[in-house]
């Protein structure tokens, strides 16, 4: 009668150790399928010799992905701004840099002005609005649209 009870209790605790050992696995690999979705939240900077790798948009800090690599949308000409209107009314639009590199038609902002907030990249922008760089203030401003 004792052996069987001694069973009964090996039988139960060796059961809880390897409950607890698959749910240490379980956990461990939960962790490890978050890990990647984690640091795809960071952009994606646009690079001319080492392109960045991606499959959407939202991927890169210009927001723009291009046969799988993060770059600039078509590069507008000074003329081209010349025929859009500045977002808010302003007088003019001007091609001026982004943080990424690329060049955008909008209105040259006041650092300043609160409606214009500060930025390290255009993924700190709202939709529309791209973050401008050097010589620039590092402000958010919304791309001048079609007359």
């Amino acid at each position: 009668m004792e052996a069987e009870r001694f069973d009964r209790i090996v039988k139960r605790v060796s059961g809880a150790a390897d409950r607890r050992r698959l749910l240490a696995g379980l956990l461990g690999a939960a962790l490890a399928a978050a890990a990647p979705a984690a640091a795809d939240t960071v952009c994606k900077p646009n690079s001319t010799r080492n392109r960045s790798k991606c499959n959407k948009d939202a991927q890169c800090c210009s927001r723009v992905c291009a046969s799988g690599t993060c770059g600039c949308a078509a590069h507008p000409t000074s003329l081209t701004c010349a025929t859009l209107r500045p977002p808010g009314g302003g007088l003019a639009c001007h091609l001026l840099p982004t943080t990424e590199g690329c060049q955008v038609c909008t209105a040259e902002p006041s650092c300043e002005n609160p409606d214009f907030p500060p930025c390290a990249s255009t993924a700190d922008c709202a939709a529309g609005s791209v973050c401008l760089g050097d010589p620039y203030c590092h402000v958010c401003v919304r791309i001048c649209a079609s007359a």
